[in-house]
């Protein structure tokens, strides 16, 4: 059994990087699936048709049998989502790191010394609560960030209005202090919005 999976890591792995020359390849669709048999990748394989079921993007494995977190070890590829699935698959803005920090350099939100940690609660999809930031530097985003680019922009930009905020006066010591830093953080919404729409800049 061991034979035949290497065998399929190989011929897989070569013939994905044989498409890679040409540019990224999504391996989801059926015309990528064409592409990839005639170049002898084995279709066959259940871990192939789950990572194209889950609408996966097909790259090279760096390394035999190495993979990353929260990727898939599809046929001796790495297997990225670029969707979400489970109970956020409502949601069309993927919620990942990496994705945050794509919309984050769109929208000239700085993030550098900034953690971002996303909560992955299922029961908070729909209850409207996007982004929460402690004294530590720490934005966390919820869900419902992830319901559409403009919240996520929004969002990000709200918390890293907080991050400034904490930096430069500490954490805030009544609640009117805190009601005010609420309005400043919502007024700046719009603007990193148009930045990122290319409004601004």
């Amino acid at each position: 059994m061991g034979g035949v999976l290497t065998g399929i890591v190989d011929t897989a792995t070569v013939g994905c990087q044989i498409f890679q020359i040409f540019g990224s390849v999504n391996c989801a669709g059926d015309a990528i699936r064409e592409e990839m048999a005639g170049s002898g990748v084995d279709l066959e394989t259940s871990a192939f048709s789950d990572g194209v079921r889950l609408g996966a993007t097909f790259t090279p494995a760096p390394g035999a049998g190495f993979f990353k977190t929260g990727e898939l070890a599809v046929g001796g590829m790495l297997a990225r989502r670029g969707k979400n699935i489970g109970p956020f698959q409502e949601l069309p803005i993927p919620m990942q790191k990496r994705t945050v920090k794509k919309v984050a350099q769109r929208a000239g939100v700085g993030l550098d010394g900034v953690k971002v940690k996303i909560n992955r609660d299922a029961d908070l999809v729909g209850r409207m609560l996007y982004g929460h930031t402690a004294p530590n530097r720490t934005i966390t985003l919820y869900p419902d960030a992830f319901s559409s680019a403009e919240n996520l922009t929004k969002t990000i930009g709200h918390e890293r209005q907080h991050v400034m905020q904490i930096d430069t006066y500490g954490p805030a010591t009544s609640l009117e202090q805190e009601h005010a830093w609420e309005r400043a953080a919502y007024a700046s919404e719009g603007q990193f919005w148009n930045y990122y729409n290319g409004r601004l800049g």
